[in-house]
């Protein structure tokens, strides 16, 4: 993984779990005040006498509340009842516990509230309603126990959910940091954390429950703790799991500017959805998201809808991704109108969080010829065995033509690729014998703390008489081009 991260020790994430977990348990995450108000009248008015159906029903409209009501049952059932299906002991729990469940959750969750304007919150609870609605459609079809799937789904979302309201800072950066490529949201947070957000949420909702396939299912992940124990997880028990990253993967498909890799996942876990929900699988998703987010659409309007072709949602946010890549390419921005024409089109092709070979090819064949650079070189640094070694050529001569460099080869007669890596600024050489041939070049590093490269580039006649400045800024707009091409921005 790319950037710095903070180094914690196992002991260190278990002393950090304790203080979240009193953390978190005072600040929740915003709930419904609508529902609240629904369940209160309707336990009121006695709607939910013979009716405990409605009443898990009407439960899933607020995941807030949903997953406060998980937490109290533990207190108020017996211990052999723990080995039961979570969803089974809720939806089997006498109307009268569940009434003192919900006058808690009345003085219980009120620190956070929902703000339409905090889009990393907002995308939270959203992925989490699309998550848990995907899990149950697919379960009813499947005829598995539904409520269960959601349940799963909606536990393995909350600790996300749980960062997001009450650590929104790190819970930015991270999804900020997973933009880049640097690694899945999960993953940034554990490290920084020191524990992971999928255990929080268990040990906040569900840490009495001693239900097996539960546990599998929720403790079998890669940043659970290393609780799980993936010989336990039952094929059933395999089946929701599937159903729950189905769920994950389609919310994260509609903001690949944040999970850049959930498309190339789709394409597999798509055909699974159809084969259970047939061609209109994501009409389906769509009616039954809108569905149990209803409660949310007044405070969040627009928030759940789906593109039903996820394609043309993908399409569109990589096209806003690739036009902010190049806004913030500050030096391709300020070429000439014709160059920095040619760069936008090159971001066109960069796909975020992984290299782009259609976008390294129109640099390398048509705007470094078109801004003057006739021939060079892309070399990448062998950490191992210490040397630079040519990885791509540019212009008409062959691979070939370079050599691998040993980057030891230090002092006045260095070579000038390996001189380029004790310098942040681009050097420029006139009338040098290089690689068989008397060069004007300019040449310098790119890349980042993990993956490390120098560009070499050698000067047309004309460009070796036009303005040093203009040089080095296009030289500088194609280096920061390739490192977005490569991914491998610093």
């Amino acid at each position: 993984m790319q950037g710095s991260r903070i180094s914690i020790k196992e002991s260190d994430g278990r002393r950090g779990m304790a203080e979240a977990l009193t953390h978190v348990g005072k600040g929740w995450f915003p709930a419904n005040s609508a529902v609240l108000n629904l369940v209160r009248g309707r336990m009121r008015d006695g709607s939910y006498e013979g009716q405990v159906s409605l009443l898990f029903s009407d439960l899933k409209k607020d995941l807030s509340l949903f997953t406060f009501c998980l937490k109290q049952v533990g207190k108020v059932i017996d211990g052999p009842v723990k080995h039961r299906s979570p969803a089974e002991i809720l939806g089997s729990l006498e109307v009268e516990k569940i009434a003192e469940i919900i006058s808690l959750a009345e003085s219980s969750l009120g620190l956070h509230s929902i703000d339409p304007t905090q889009k990393a919150q907002v995308m939270r609870l959203r992925h989490s309603i699309v998550s848990s609605s995907t899990a149950e459609v697919l379960a009813e079809k499947a005829k598995l126990d539904s409520n269960h799937a959601f349940l799963l789904a909606t536990v393995r979302q909350f600790g996300l959910n749980l960062v997001a309201w009450n650590y929104p800072r790190i819970y930015a950066k991270a999804l900020v940091s997973a933009g880049k490529g640097e690694g899945e949201l999960e993953e940034l947070l554990f490290k920084t954390l020191g524990y992971s957000p999928l255990e929080l949420g268990v040990k906040s909702s569900l840490d009495w429950c001693h239900h097996a396939d539960t546990r599998a299912v929720l403790f079998s992940d890669d940043f659970a703790g290393g609780l799980g124990n993936d010989s336990q997880v039952t094929q059933q028990a395999e089946k929701y799991r599937e159903f729950c990253e189905a769920g994950e993967l389609l919310a994260k498909l509609h903001d690949p500017e944040f999970f850049p890799k959930a498309a190339a996942r789709w394409q597999g876990v798509s055909q699974g959805i159809e084969r259970l929900l047939g061609p209109t699988a994501l009409q389906v998703i769509q009616s039954r998201a809108e569905q149990q987010g209803s409660s949310y659409l007044n405070l969040l309007p627009g928030a759940l809808r789906l593109d039903c072709s996820p394609e043309t949602a993908l399409r569109d946010a990589l096209g806003n991704l690739s036009q902010r890549l190049f806004e913030q390419n500050g030096y391709a921005v300020k070429c000439p109108t014709l160059f920095a024409e040619q760069f936008r089109s090159v971001y066109r092709h960069i796909a975020p969080g992984q290299p782009s070979p259609a976008a390294i090819k129109a640099l390398v064949e048509v705007v470094i010829p078109s801004l003057g650079f006739v021939r060079g070189c892309v070399y990448l640094v062998d950490q191992k065995k210490v040397q630079a070694v040519p990885m791509l050529r540019i212009g008409d001569a062959t691979i070939d033509r370079y050599r691998s460099l040993s980057c030891g080869d230090s002092g006045k007669a260095a070579h000038p690729v390996v001189e380029a890596l004790s310098y942040s600024a681009p050097i420029i050489q006139e009338d040098v014998f290089l690689n068989g041939d008397q060069v004007t070049h300019v040449t310098g590093v790119f890349g980042n703390e993990e993956k490390l490269g120098v560009l070499y580039l050698e000067m047309s006649p004309s460009l070796r008489t036009s303005d040093r400045q203009q040089t080095i800024l296009y030289f500088k707009a194609i280096r920061e081009t390739l490192n977005d091409s490569l991914n491998m921005r610093a």
